[in-house]
């Protein structure tokens, strides 16, 4: 049976320059069905145009920190190592493929740089969320995210600094962690769009988690259904 092709954008290190991708994201994703495809950073915007025409959904992953010069501010001493041309690839990227309404996910940066490149801001450094900490997540009722799972609050793991702080229009967050912080936000009437903080590419199937296996295998789904 034909898979559907999901592109997974990749960590780029300039200094040697060359793509990463930990080889947990086309693993979980193609578990449950996905052909995944791992992409350079492109410059040429009709290549870009392309790419999403290709593509049946994408995974923007996890890693560096997005430019503080994108969401309009200077650049905190906290905040890490940023790669702008990584930013900028994504940036398009995740609006062609919103233009052709492909469903996209974004993972811990993913999340991040989805938002700000809709227009909204990020903490650029906060205490207390790396490491891989184990914490409470609180779903709303009636969004994307708890149709997918089912839960009120589940347990995630916690592998970032920064986060959501002003989500930009339209998002609407569908789960916060103490703090009231965003954890997750979503897209209405767009057939697949969803950020999460957390990895449950790393995590699902444990016996600690038995939801993110969800978020895998709903986005493939509708990854599924967008192929031509």
């Amino acid at each position: 049976m034909k898979k559907p092709v999901i592109i997974i954008t990749p960590q780029y290190n300039e200094s040697e320059s060359r793509i990463d991708a930990p080889l947990r994201y086309a693993d979980r994703f193609g578990a449950v069905g996905g052909m995944c495809l791992v992409t350079p950073q492109i410059k040429d915007t009709t290549d870009i145009d392309q790419l999403a025409k290709l593509c049946d959904g994408a995974v923007f992953s996890g890693g560096d920190d997005v430019d503080p010069e994108l969401y309009g501010e200077v650049k905190d001493p906290l905040c890490r190592l940023v790669t702008r041309k990584r930013d900028d690839f994504e940036i398009s990227f995740l609006h062609a493929c919103m233009r052709y309404r492909k469903p996209v996910i974004g993972i811990c940066r993913g999340i991040q740089l989805m938002n700000v490149a809709l227009g909204g801001t990020l903490y650029q450094h906060l205490d207390g969320h790396g490491n891989g900490v184990i914490h409470n997540v609180n779903i709303k009722p009636e969004t994307l995210l708890h149709k997918i799972i089912g839960q009120n609050t589940i347990k995630t793991n916690s592998y970032h600094h920064q986060m959501v702080k002003k989500p930009a229009s339209g998002l609407v967050i569908c789960a916060t962690v103490e703090g009231g912080y965003c954890e997750a936000f979503e897209l209405p009437d767009y057939p697949f769009f969803l950020g999460v903080q957390w990895h449950p590419e790393t995590s699902a199937g444990e016996e600690c988690d038995g939801w993110s296996y969800k978020i895998i295998d709903a986005f493939v789904e509708e990854c599924r259904k967008n192929m031509r």
